[in-house]
């Protein structure tokens, strides 16, 4: 990564990076001054805000019952401290537990954590000076309660300290330990879920324990993090995205419970609002922005300034929050997703993610842009000090579906809408996306998780992005069916409660597609076949009942992506024209030309995913590889070059000569060589010619252990 930096500055002008340098010193002078404070003082608010403002109106008749119907297996395993995260299986979170280890690493369990209902068991996790407000905040548990390990990879039992300041601590070096299991826990993601719960309990639905139950869950786990993550020390505050992240869960989990009748304690609601705020704070003066393109880390910070600024009170400052969002996601989903749709990142996968942070924010500043219309004047900005050049105006905004202006700018707005489009068109029949580059199996809210029993324990499906589809069509008041989503997610009807029942209308444009010359096919078949028989493959599908004239065409030449497909039969393939290098590219694979095909439910090829990050860097290598995806490759070539766990550097282009419903056909060409793929549809059949020159065709390697998500296989 370092090495990857110092490259990218070197390619800079020396005055571009003499100024970059002396704001890069300025800031950690900053910093280090900070963290010496922080040492000496609590970093818990002294004060802030004691009340939240409430966004949410539902009822349980608003619960979808496929929702209904999972939730009680779900909630019943959270209220025991039993989560299954990033492919741990179900694990029982508490101090001093013993993990099952990773790729052969396991890290010894530490001590157990005798908890009082003082407090005084938190002297061993948190820092001196935050011990008092520590304390002071852990005598709002209702007991009796377990505390988490909110520093754990329960994974693989390595653990970071919660009385170290943020800053002194780091990941990736500790093989098998990945801080991302922390982090996912963090997000309190499953908060939501708990308060849907009560809200079906106070309505008598079947299946569920007494409603203060969750309500009292909710309350104790937030608590439970605050008393023991203060703000600045343990690992959950190293990464801005996270913080974003939580803070959101955190905030829209109480507003859920209050909206089902649930207790709002006063002291508990001060506490969350003081905690928002520091969220807020904390990711404002960490903001994950550089002056190259940014990533989903920077959207999902500026969703969690959003979510702050929209439940706090309004003031001079939650205002200028509210107005910063706005702004910069006006800048970002234009920046972020390119001109057909597609993420910008080169991974379906992130693009649900970052499409979900954007509409659940864009419909959360719809839904207070009336009250707060005060909060978009220009001249409030100078109040935030930020890394990002603000501007001298708020960018021109668009219109909701009514005519009524909302602070969002109408081309963030028309390329959100052809976002959730691409999810639509390359969606198979079961509501998954091809696995295109990497998947960490991020989501800004889990509000609907598509879950099945496996081996009598529910586990949720991490690939199915009908609920993102299903949050689409309720901003851009389009039936659910018409995305695909099928019956209705709960992420929508949240949605359009957070809009305040405000939708967008934007009519979607078809992207530029490659083109349809059938010649070009038939040409490039013969070329292939006319190869020398090592440098040539042909590979046969028996595809019952398949028609080419059924398939629908859906292309995405700036993503890299042609969809071939219809109610049965699903075929994508990889085609990268060009890619974007003042980017890292580093959530890419070495996939070009790659294939997924799916029949009548049934994976013929499919691609492997991702599995692991950092953990197990020659893991990482593998599954990021040409031979991971089955892609055409000359035997002794290469297409691209990891420079880093998050960087690729990509020595070859491909292009589509052909893309029809009788078949693809494109090329890969690098520096003296070139690789081909025919995909030739038939009635009944699919059949796949590859080929390379000069030399021979590289073998295809064993398929890998697919990962379905995350750390899942």
């Amino acid at each position: 990564m370092l090495r990857a930096y110092i490259r990218r500055v070197l390619e800079l002008p020396p005055h571009v990076a003499l100024e970059r340098a002396a704001r890069l010193a300025g800031r950690t002078v900053a910093q280090r001054l900070g963290r010496g404070r922080d040492l000496l003082v609590s970093t818990h608010p002294a004060t802030g805000p004691s009340r939240l403002a409430w966004r949410i109106a539902l009822a349980a008749r608003d619960v979808p019952p496929s929702l209904a119907s999972v939730l009680p297996a779900l909630v019943g395993r959270t209220i025991e401290h039993r989560f299954d995260l990033l492919g741990s299986g179900w694990v029982q979170l508490r101090h001093g537990l013993t993990a099952a280890g990773l790729g052969g690493h396991r890290y010894p369990a530490g001590s157990p954590a005798a908890a009082d209902p003082e407090g005084n068991w938190l002297a061993d996790h948190v820092s001196p000076a935050n011990l008092p407000e520590s304390q002071r905040l852990w005598r709002l548990i209702e007991g009796p309660y377990q505390p988490i390990d909110w520093q754990i990879d329960f994974k693989s039992g390595y653990r970071w300290d919660g009385r170290r300041h943020f800053r002194d601590l780091s990941f990736g070096a500790v093989a098998g330990a990945d801080v991302k299991v922390p982090w996912e826990l963090s997000r309190l993601q499953h908060l939501p879920q708990l308060a849907i719960a009560h809200l079906l309990a106070h309505a008598g639905h079947d299946g569920f324990e007494a409603p203060d139950v969750y309500a009292r869950e909710v309350r104790n786990q937030i608590v439970d993090f605050l008393a023991a993550n203060p703000p600045r020390f343990g690992v959950n505050w190293l990464c801005p995205m996270d913080v974003g992240i939580r803070a959101a869960n955190m905030l829209l989990a109480v507003d859920l419970l209050r909206a089902g009748g649930a207790r709002i304690p006063a002291a508990f609601e001060g506490a969350v609002a003081k905690a928002a705020s520091a969220h807020a704070r904390h990711i404002l003066a960490n903001l994950e922005w550089s002056a190259s393109p940014r990533s989903n880390h920077y959207l999902a910070d500026i969703a969690g300034v959003m979510f702050c600024a929209v439940y706090l009170p309004a003031d001079a400052e939650t205002d200028a929050w509210l107005d910063f969002a706005a702004q910069q996601f006006s800048v970002e989903i234009p920046a972020q997703f390119l001109a057909d749709g597609g993420n910008f990142e080169g991974s379906t996968n992130y693009h649900r993610l970052s499409a979900e942070l954007a509409l659940f924010s864009v419909a959360a500043v719809m839904g207070v842009a009336a009250e707060r219309a005060g909060a978009f004047a220009a001249a409030r900005r100078h109040r935030l000090r930020v890394r990002p050049p603000l501007g001298e105006g708020t960018a021109p905004g668009g219109e909701d579906s009514a005519g009524a202006a909302i602070p969002v700018s109408a081309q963030a707005i028309a390329r959100l809408h052809k976002a959730v489009a691409c999810v639509a068109g390359w969606s198979k029949p079961d509501g998954r996306p091809p696995q295109i580059g990497d998947t960490d199996s991020g989501r800004l809210f889990k509000l609907h998780p598509a879950v099945a029993e496996v081996a009598g324990a529910p586990s949720e499906d991490l690939l199915d992005h009908r609920a993102l589809l299903s949050a689409g069509a309720a901003l851009f008041d389009r039936a659910p069916t018409e995305w695909g989503a099928g019956a209705r997610c709960f992420d929508g009807i949240v949605i359009a409660a957070l809009a305040d029942g405000r939708t967008l209308a934007c009519p979607t444009q078809p992207a530029d597609g490659p083109p349809a010359d059938p010649g070009a096919l038939t040409a490039l078949a013969a070329q292939i076949r006319a190869l020398p028989a090592a440098a040539r493959r042909e590979t046969a599908f028996d595809l019952p009942g398949l028609k080419p004239a059924s398939l629908a065409r859906h292309c995405y030449p700036d993503f890299g992506l042609i969809v071939l497909r219809n109610d049965e039969t699903f075929l994508s393939l990889r085609c990268v024209s060009a890619y974007d290098r003042s980017h890292t590219l580093g959530h890419y694979h070495d996939d070009n030309l790659a294939l997924e095909l799916q029949h009548r439910g049934r994976e013929l090829v499919t691609d492997p995913g991702s599995y692991l990050y950092t953990p197990l860097p020659a893991i990482r290598e593998r599954y990021r590889s040409a031979s991971a995806h089955a892609a055409p490759r000359c035997a002794d070539r290469s297409a691209a070059k990891p420079v880093s766990a998050f960087a690729m550097r990509f020595d070859a282009q491909a292009r589509c000569v052909h893309a029809g419903r009788d078949g693809i056909g494109a090329m890969l060409e690098g520096d003296g060589w070139k690789a081909f793929r025919a995909v030739l549809i038939e009635s009944g059949r699919v059949l796949l010619l590859d080929g390379c020159m000069p030399g021979a065709l590289a073998p295809l390697a064993p398929p890998l252990p697919v990962a379905r998500g995350y750390g899942k296989l």
